[in-house]
């Protein structure tokens, strides 16, 4: 049985928070997940990610956003637009190549936790286990993340 306790305290400095109960995944037990969601966002800076290097089509992306004629400037104003070109041909790539992880995790996990409460079939079993696979997978996309 899985349980959650708070007290009027607590409840009044998180009154947002939410608790989800997770689908197994990886072994028998069924997480907890506490959301306190936080309200401040974070802006974000570019940042190349170690998983896009992964991808067959990460060098040609590159090569495209470098190729692009720039014509006016001096040689290190170049350089800079070259690589501007670069973030940008990288962040569409990616924006149409990978989905987030972590939406695309939950909504697994959703499906995931809808095939286990079904009842025992082949098909199901099947489906979960292809499931558990492509969770473990976005996994390792997101450590490199």
């Amino acid at each position: 049985m899985n349980r959650a306790l708070a007290n009027w305290k607590w409840m009044f400095m998180y009154q947002n928070a939410s608790l989800s109960l997770m689908p197994a995944v990886s072994s028998d037990h069924y997480p907890l997940i506490l959301d306190v969601i936080p309200v401040h966002r974070v802006e974000k800076h570019f940042k190349f990610e170690a998983y896009w290097a992964d991808h067959k089509d990460c060098f040609n992306v590159v090569k495209r956003g470098w190729c692009k004629e720039e014509q006016n400037g001096d040689e290190w104003d170049k350089i800079s637009k070259k690589i501007n070109n670069c973030k940008e041909e990288l962040k569409k790539w990616s924006k149409i190549t990978f989905k987030r992880a972590d939406r695309e995790i939950q909504r697994m996990k959703k499906e995931l936790k809808r095939l286990q409460d079904l009842d025992f079939t082949e098909e199901n079993q099947r489906m979960i286990q292809l499931l558990k696979e492509n969770i473990a997978t976005l996994w390792k996309q997101e450590e490199k993340f």
